[in-house]
């Protein structure tokens, strides 16, 4: 396994992408310039790799009185053992090693990231799939870990002091709706019309199938497409939804916050039309992109979806607690205040736990 040192400066973060490029190297190790690693210290964040292939290995503080939050992050998270799907940010540190194929798929450094560029970086390879690990023996001197700066909201959905408001839409949105048209393009138009006029307005739309509306051509959340996309990344989480289904205006907002308090990879929701003629039950399926991604590397074949339950849990649940039927389904499927909106955390607190 061959590795390079990428000197990484916050003012000109296109020279360091500009020498990856020029390497083939399989790990590249992106460290501050004025604090270059020894033989030992790469020795060590290697060693991971080989243990890995899609690690990236993070050193720790050296003790030299740098106490901020990262410190106290890795020290409360185990060295993120405990971090779950917030290890990622675990990497606002002096020095890290990506190995170069997760760099390149998450699109490598980004130009106009300036002082937040390991906290930006990272967020993007987590939802490429990458693990992160703080080793304890690995240890250089850093700079204090900065807060993340304010713009970094536009593109990192997952901060842990979260966007100010869910109605808006960012640059890179919280979650990715594929609406399939292929079986049924014309009950198309009222899923669609349900995801774009609900509360959640902080999505991106993937019309399947279909062509272009006319009523929603304006639309900027919405893109068609004829084959379902590859990847959501570095959209954090993906939602497909069967054409036909009908969802409330609280449907998606209320399934997003249920998923982030269970840290689950995968939920799927069951709908069953009872006046459909066929009897066929519709599945809808609400997954983390970062669960995604990892089981791809590790799946071997499998199953995805049960290499995601393997590797993060997943649950089934009924469509009616969403509030979500299928236009078939001449029953209203909205559940009683009393059965969800008690338990529905206010706007203010709707992420906490996340």
């Amino acid at each position: 396994m061959t590795h390079a040192l990428i000197p990484v400066s916050p003012a000109d973060l296109a020279d360091a992408q500009s020498r990856a490029d020029r390497t083939d190297a399989d790990v590249l190790i992106l460290a501050d310039p004025q604090r270059p690693p020894d033989g030992s210290l790469v020795a060590q964040l290697l060693w991971w790799q080989h243990q890995c292939g899609y690690a990236v290995s993070i050193a720790t503080n050296s003790g030299a009185g740098v106490e901020d939050w990262l410190t106290r992050y890795q020290q409360d998270s185990d060295y993120l053992d405990r971090s779950g799907f917030e290890a990622w940010r675990g990497a606002a540190a002096g020095m890290l090693a990506v190995p170069r194929q997760i760099l390149t798929a998450a699109g490598g450094l980004n130009a106009g990231a300036g002082g937040g560029w390991q906290l930006e970086l990272a967020y993007r390879l987590a939802q490429r799939g990458a693990v992160f690990v703080a080793d304890p023996n690995a240890v250089c001197d850093r700079l204090p870990a900065i807060d993340a700066p304010g713009d970094l909201q536009q593109v990192i959905p997952l901060l842990p002091e979260r966007r100010p408001d869910w109605r808006e839409t960012h640059v890179v949105p919280a979650i990715h709706v594929l609406v399939d048209c292929a079986t049924d393009a014309e009950a198309a138009a009222t899923t669609v019309d349900g995801v774009l006029g609900g509360e959640y307005r902080d999505v991106a739309v993937t019309v399947v199938g279909a062509s272009p509306s006319p009523s929603r051509s304006s639309d900027p959340r919405v893109s068609y497409v004829d084959a379902v996309s590859g990847t959501s990344a570095p959209v954090p989480f993906r939602l497909e939804i069967p054409a036909g289904c009908v969802l409330q205006p609280f449907s998606i907002r209320r399934m997003l916050n249920r998923m982030r308090e269970s840290q689950l990879g995968l939920y799927q929701v069951l709908v069953e039309p009872r006046s459909d003629g066929s009897k066929r039950a519709f599945a809808i399926r609400l997954a983390r992109t970062a669960a995604i991604e990892r089981s791809r590397l590790v799946s071997n074949g499998d199953a995805l979806d049960d290499t995601i339950d393997e590797l993060f849990g997943s649950t089934w649940v009924d469509g009616r607690r969403f509030g979500i039927r299928h236009c078939s389904d001449e029953a209203d499927a909205t559940p009683s205040p009393d059965d969800e909106d008690e338990d529905d955390p206010e706007e203010a607190d709707e992420d906490d736990g996340d």
